[in-house]
């Protein structure tokens, strides 16, 4: 499907644009994002799991997919990499771009929705993490347009929520334990619709665009999707911590959190070559 949207998925998309755009200015301001102390230390933002994943970016070209304000684009950058960032925000890639010169670092942003994304260049390392399938309604073409993007010898890594773990429900602040969302489901094609004024930056926040619509993605279609695209999967990691406090029975250790127990995975990554 790729460009070409039925009706009731652009309208779907179209409202996921309005709730990111809503979130671009909170999440700038946010503890989450932090992203006064990154223009002070000048340190990368970058979690452990991807650092050691994804390995040395220096000299490397670098493509960022769905970096919303550029925190984690701009990381890359600063451990040397030559990174473009891609986001469908326009609010949100000014923001990258205002933070790209207030740490003095060179990075391109470009306004595009993945399977829309024709670049004349190709790129080293093509990336997406935390947060970034389930907002793709054709899985098969977003992965699609990161392999064509791929360097022969390239890679893509992805680093994001576990399909499993959306299974269950994180609507109810009351619930002490893992119980499956009564309108969720693993093998669900149709979108999901929510109405949450918050963000997982700041449950709090009062949002003026609060609906968005997700996609689940089982594990398996994520797999073959990369086996489609004719990408060589190098490896499939699954754990159980998360950046975010997805349930309100979580605990945190050190930057993650995790579920007593560690009952169910809760992310897991993906790295696939290209040949």
């Amino acid at each position: 499907m790729g460009e070409h949207r039925r009706p009731r998925e652009a309208s779907q998309l179209a409202a996921n644009l309005r709730n990111w755009e809503a979130r671009v200015d909170n999440h700038v301001a946010s503890a989450f994002y932090d992203v006064e102390g990154l223009v002070r230390s000048r340190r990368p933002r970058l979690d452990p799991i991807t650092l050691a994943e994804v390995g040395d970016v220096a000299g490397k070209d670098l493509l960022h997919l769905q970096c919303h304000i550029g925190t984690d684009s701009l990381s890359w950058a600063l451990l040397g990499a030559r990174v473009t960032g891609v986001d469908f925000s326009p609010a949100a890639l000014r923001a990258g771009r205002a933070l790209a010169a207030r740490l003095r670092v060179d990075a391109e942003f470009v306004e595009s929705e993945v399977t829309a994304l024709h670049l004349p260049r190709r790129y080293d390392v093509v990336l997406a993490s935390h947060g970034a399938l389930c907002w793709a309604p054709d899985l098969p073409a977003w992965v699609a347009a990161a392999a064509r993007h791929l360097k022969p010898g390239g890679f893509l890594y992805v680093l994001d929520g576990h399909p499993l773990a959306a299974v269950f429900d994180n609507d109810d602040p009351s619930v002490t334990g893992l119980r499956v969302h009564p309108g969720q489901h693993y093998f669900r094609r149709q979108a999901q619709r929510s109405e949450w004024a918050g963000t997982y930056a700041d449950p709090e926040a009062e949002l003026p665009d609060p609906v968005s619509y997700q996609w689940m993605h089982p594990l398996g279609e994520i797999v073959q999707a990369a086996r489609d695209a004719g990408l060589e999967i190098e490896f499939l990691h699954e754990f159980a911590v998360d950046v975010w406090r997805r349930f309100p029975f979580m605990t945190r250790h050190g930057r993650w959190w995790r579920i007593p127990g560690d009952p169910i995975p809760l992310m897991f990554s993906l790295r696939a070559r290209s040949g």
